[in-house]
């Protein structure tokens, strides 16, 4: 972990950086630029989702915890991604026959980087294997995404997309009501994702998610924040706050498995649920 992490709110590809050298290029050249250094990563994604953050920020350094990769680390505009022939055969006629498929279909498409299985009567319970088995019938299997356009500036909108296979009648692209920030579009499309699982009668539910920020907070920083009255150690307010705990309600008596992907790298569930959270943000 390095001595500081620098938050570009306004910028090239908005995230957060380890070196002033990979935040510079997000931030300079580019007009309006907001950008800020801070000692811990959940004071530089506070700062990030705040929309009342201070405008005329300086800092002055990404691995990368942003949802989008850097410019550096990789190209902005991927290879278009071409849909393997077997993908063709995900048609969700039946809500367990689409589990079984996507889960197949996502071990082999994606690169996972964190896998943490999430107890739900207790969120400090986390551990690289699930605490029960549960059987393909009783798990449902789901792609999230959230974003927002014109991210923490005026007139920012956003959507949630849950991805449930080709054509399921179950896939979501909704807008997000309240404050559109890309991090609560991310927290939204599990919530949503979750209510469904459990409204199907399933037990477990793995949630594949392209950002780093939801499940680093669900698995380490929720926990720590729970038990320091929902403050950072700088002493402010945790801003998603009220988000989180209408998440970990929704994970009540429902164990949650949260897996990363890499997102716009050609992962098919993945660029789906990016279609539909763009196809919500249009709703508005």
């Amino acid at each position: 972990m390095p001595q500081f992490v620098y938050a570009v709110r306004v910028g090239r590809t908005p995230g957060i950086y380890k070196t002033w050298d990979e935040c510079a290029e997000q931030v300079k050249a580019f007009s309006g630029a907001r950008y800020k250094k801070f000692k811990t990563i959940e004071e530089a994604q506070a700062f990030i989702d705040d929309t009342d953050a201070p405008k005329n920020t300086t800092g002055g350094s990404p691995t990368n915890y942003q949802r989008k990769p850097p410019v550096a680390a990789a190209p902005q505009r991927p290879t278009p991604y071409t849909r393997p022939e077997k993908e063709g055969l995900l048609q969700p006629t039946d809500v367990n026959q689409t589990s079984k498929r996507e889960f197949s279909t996502a071990r082999r498409l994606c690169t996972t980087e964190t896998v943490a299985v999430v107890d739900s009567h207790n969120v400090s319970s986390v551990s690289e294997d699930a605490p029960a088995e549960f059987s393909e019938e009783e798990t449902a299997v789901v792609y999230t995404d959230g974003c927002c356009h014109n991210n923490g500036q005026e007139g920012a909108l956003a959507g949630i997309g849950v991805y449930w296979g080709a054509d399921s009648p179950l896939n979501i692209a909704e807008p997000l009501v309240g404050r559109a920030t890309n991090n609560r579009a991310e927290i939204y499309a599990a919530v949503r994702a979750i209510a469904q699982a459990k409204e199907l009668g399933k037990k477990k539910i793995v949630i594949y998610t392209d950002s780093q920020f939801l499940i680093n907070s669900i698995t380490q920083w929720v926990p720590k924040w729970i038990s320091n009255n929902w403050k950072l150690l700088s002493g402010k307010q945790v801003v998603n706050k009220e988000d989180f705990e209408e998440l970990l309600e929704t994970m009540n008596d429902i164990v949650v498995e949260w897996v990363h992907v890499r997102g716009h790298q050609g992962v098919y569930g993945n660029e789906q649920a990016d279609r539909l959270a763009n196809e919500g943000v249009r709703k508005h």
